[in-house]
């Protein structure tokens, strides 16, 4: 079956546009995958950090500032090696510095500058993606700001990559699939509708001119002197506008 231009400047657009609806849909499906594997990522988390900050607090409510907790370094070493996908816990006071650590360095490399005003005065907890961790900074609320403080929780982000590493490896295939097989059927399919329709257009106007020869009638003065059929008038004004219309196509 060969393609002509008039059939591919109608097939090419139709395909780039569904081509790109798969696409399209494909990165919206892996998107909303992974929004919601974060959300129940963060909720695991939290779960966490509040068991810990519970535990902390226990001295905060007897009026102790932060840095007195002399169980803080046990609760968050015991923490840090209890969950495997913790990478650093940080116990900090009232102006940010640190406290208490344990596990690697670098816990609030990529906090928010403006972290203390949000967590330390509004008792706010902040939650960030980073580029190969998950950052919680939870308030640890004492009986005035000055004895309140802040723990800051960096997670591994090791077991979402791979998860969504797992999706993309399924997803892409079925896409490339859906591509390959939209562009070959809407190929063949614009191409077979075009070819059909301009083969009934030329089957109506042999049967015009049959049927004017068969049939004449009376000849009517046209523009430019030219003669016109008033039965065969409108059907060859539609069919001289759908070859103009392919005509421009191909330019």
């Amino acid at each position: 079956m060969k393609l002509t231009s008039f059939s591919l400047k109608i097939t090419l657009p139709v395909l780039a546009i569904a081509t790109f609806a798969i696409a399209f849909n494909g990165y919206l499906n892996y998107a909303k995958f992974q929004k919601y594997l974060i959300q129940v990522e963060m909720s695991r988390m939290r779960f966490s950090v509040d068991d810990i900050r519970a535990n902390l607090e226990i001295g905060l409510r007897l009026g102790l500032p932060v840095k007195a907790l002399a169980n803080a370094q046990e609760i968050i070493t015991f923490a840090t090696s209890k969950d495997p996908t913790i990478i650093s816990i940080e116990i900090l006071d009232h102006t940010g510095q640190s406290l208490f650590k344990a596990g690697k360095d670098g816990t609030l490399v990529s906090s928010p500058e403006n972290w203390r005003k949000s967590v330390i005065k509004k008792q706010k907890t902040i939650e960030t993606l980073g580029a190969d961790h998950f950052l919680l900074i939870a308030p640890l609320q004492g009986i005035a700001e000055d004895f309140s403080g802040a723990i800051a929780i960096r997670y591994s982000r090791d077991m979402h990559d791979q998860t969504m590493g797992e999706v993309f490896e399924s997803l892409a295939p079925a896409n490339l699939t859906a591509i390959l097989l939209c562009v070959l059927i809407g190929t063949i399919g614009v191409h077979w509708l075009v070819s059909k329709a301009l083969r009934r257009i030329e089957t109506i106007e042999q049967s015009l001119d049959i049927d004017h020869l068969e049939n004449p009638t009376v000849p009517l003065q046209g523009n430019a002197g030219q003669l016109v059929f008033p039965a065969m008038t409108a059907a060859r004004i539609a069919i001289q506008e759908i070859r103009d219309s392919e005509k421009s196509l191909k330019k």
